[in-house]
C-alpha cells in the first residue's frame, strides 16, 4: 500500500472527522428515535393520559426538559469545554450532544453548538499542525 498520498500527519485529522460525524450522527438518530417513537407518538400519548406504562414518567421528564432547553444548554456547555480543551473525547461528546439537541427540538441551541465544536475542531488541528 503505498502512504504518500496519506502522510502520517494527515491521517488523525481524517480519523476525527469520521469519529466526530459518526458521533454527531448517533446523538441525532438516537434523539429522532426518541422524538418520533415516545415524545410525538400519538399511541405514547393515549397510552400515558390513561395512566400508561412505566416509561410514562420518562416521556414527561423528556418533554419537560426540551422545554426548559436543557438538551441545547448542555450541548453549548460540552462544546464551549470543546473549545477551551480541544481534545477528541470532548469534541466527540459535543458533536453527540449537539446532533440531541438539533433533533430535539432545541436547534437554536443546537447550532450554536455545532458551531462551537467545528471551531473546536479548528482548534485542534491547529494544534495539531504546529508539532
Amino acid at each position: 500500500m503505498n502512504d504518500t498520498a496519506n502522510p502520517p500527519a494527515r491521517r488523525p485529522i481524517w480519523r476525527a472527522l469520521i469519529i466526530v460525524a459518526i458521533a454527531l450522527a448517533a446523538g441525532a438518530i438516537g434523539a429522532g428515535a426518541l422524538r418520533y417513537n415516545l415524545i410525538e407518538s400519538p399511541g405514547a400519548a393515549a397510552l400515558c393520559e390513561s395512566g400508561g406504562p412505566w416509561w410514562c414518567p420518562l416521556r414527561q421528564w423528556l418533554v419537560m426538559l426540551f422545554l426548559k432547553h436543557t438538551f441545547g444548554i448542555v450541548a453549548v456547555a460540552l462544546s464551549a469545554v470543546a473549545v477551551l480543551r480541544p481534545r477528541l473525547i470532548w469534541i466527540a461528546l459535543a458533536a453527540t450532544a449537539s446532533g440531541v439537541a438539533l433533533m430535539i427540538y432545541n436547534a437554536d441551541f443546537g447550532a450554536l453548538a455545532a458551531v462551537l465544536t467545528i471551531l473546536a475542531l479548528l482548534r485542534l488541528f491547529g494544534a495539531t499542525r504546529q508539532r
